[in-house]
């Protein structure tokens, strides 16, 4: 049986770097994508805060 696993991860920026922190995880998404197990790979930005 094939496991799945899930998984979500929030970065909360700094209002100062949010451009640098966003550039930075922009890199990530090719190559996590070519992982041979990525089912999918999303980067998301909200401007709404959780709090």
């Amino acid at each position: 049986m094939l496991k799945t696993t899930v998984r979500v991860v929030g970065v909360v920026a700094l209002l100062d770097k949010v451009a640098e922190v966003k550039s930075v995880l922009r890199v990530l998404v090719e190559p996590t994508r070519q992982e041979d197990v990525c089912i999918s790979y999303e980067l998301v930005q909200t401007s709404q805060r959780a709090d």
